[in-house]
């Protein structure tokens, strides 16, 4: 009776990837094993997890998918170890393809009002190729990183928060913000998939712009009425104004063309993020944000401070020139690649040359 009941536990909890009908070229590959850690996302509203084979985002019934399984050789106590590692919210996965994309199905009907409160957060795959039990983060933090909205570092510093009430009240409001934001884009007639990825860049966005609420949550200690007063401030900044709804529907319903003889400033209304080849995206991945009256506004972050100015754009067929620091700075050269990216190689106001690659986010 003791052997049936951790049984059952086992085919409820673990979660192992198989692949359907196998193939030579499977066998020949290693089965590795890996683990997914879910943080912040209650596994009350899992449904499943699959590995996006032909990346449409949606899992096929012909792909890799979650499946019940407990080895033929499998001791009492291996199991219960399965089992204590999936209470903590981790999952063991198997598979011969760890590179490939994952895709985590939610449901929380309570809160989302489309698709019986489905959507599904897409992750990067593993690193590596290797049985090592490598542990890769399953949380919408993590899914923002994936997505390129937010860098590693900044997302570290909201993982580590020094007061773990704190960590775990902003991991509740990150997901409360998200649910809300599709509902938001879902009522514009978005599809679930595109209001997720939408809803994603703009909380990694915002995330990035707030650092500093960091340092404010910090400095509350064990204050738990400033640590939900500071979160709030965090969650408000996070949920999509009507004014970001507007722009993020014009941002998706502009269609992408190459940059060539017939491109011009208008081309470029929208917000970017601008990295440099030779630096650290780290340190160096202002915005810039272009309005539909060509207005400009330029972001960076400099020792933990968000400092925002006026900047000019231009941008006549192929020839491209950005000025800020009240025309002390500057940027022109000819620009390669469509309106949604292109890097410019070109030369800096002093003379010196260098490259710009601009990403519509």
């Amino acid at each position: 009776m003791i052997k049936k009941t951790i049984m059952s536990l086992a085919i409820i909890i673990l979660l192992s990837f198989v692949s359907c009908g196998g193939s030579s070229s499977k066998e020949a590959k290693e089965l590795l094993q890996k683990i997914l850690q879910f943080i912040g996302i209650p596994q009350s509203i899992v449904v499943q997890v699959c590995q996006d084979a032909n990346s449409n985002g949606i899992c096929n019934l012909d792909e890799i998918r979650t499946k019940v399984s407990v080895n033929e050789n499998d001791s009492a106590e291996d199991i219960l170890e399965k089992i204590s590692l999936t209470t903590d919210g981790k999952y063991f996965m198997t598979t011969y393809t760890p590179e490939l994309p994952i895709l985590v199905e939610l449901q929380d009907a309570t809160k989302v009002n489309y698709d019986e409160g489905k959507f599904t957060l897409v992750f990067n795959g593993f690193k590596t190729k290797e049985d090592d039990n490598e542990t890769k983060e399953i949380s919408i933090l993590a899914s923002m990183v994936d997505a390129n909205a937010l860098s590693e570092n900044i997302a570290d510093r909201y993982r580590n928060l020094n007061n773990q009430e704190a960590q775990d009240k902003y991991y509740v409001a990150l997901l409360d913000t998200l649910e809300s934001n599709i509902n938001i884009l879902r009522a514009q007639g978005l599809d679930s998939q595109t209001a997720v990825r939408a809803a994603i860049k703009e909380m990694g966005e915002e995330s990035r712009i707030n650092e500093n609420q960091v340092n404010k949550i910090n400095t509350c200690a064990n204050d738990q009425a400033c640590v939900d007063r500071e979160i709030k401030i965090l969650a408000d900044e996070l949920l999509i104004t009507d004014e970001e709804r507007i722009f993020i529907m014009e941002d998706i319903q502009t269609p992408v063309k190459d940059i060539n003889e017939e491109t011009n400033t208008f081309d470029l209304v929208g917000k970017w993020k601008v990295t440099d080849p030779s630096l650290d995206i780290n340190e160096w991945n202002p915005t810039v944000t272009i309005s539909d009256d060509l207005s400009c506004t330029y972001t960076h972050s400099e020792y933990d401070m968000i400092e925002q100015q006026q900047c000019n754009v231009s941008l006549n067929r192929t020839f491209f020139i950005f000025t800020a620091d009240e025309g002390e700075s500057e940027f022109s050269g000819d620009a390669t690649g469509s309106t949604s990216y292109f890097c410019i190689d070109g030369h800096y106001a002093d003379g010196q040359t260098g490259t710009n690659c601009w990403t519509k986010i």
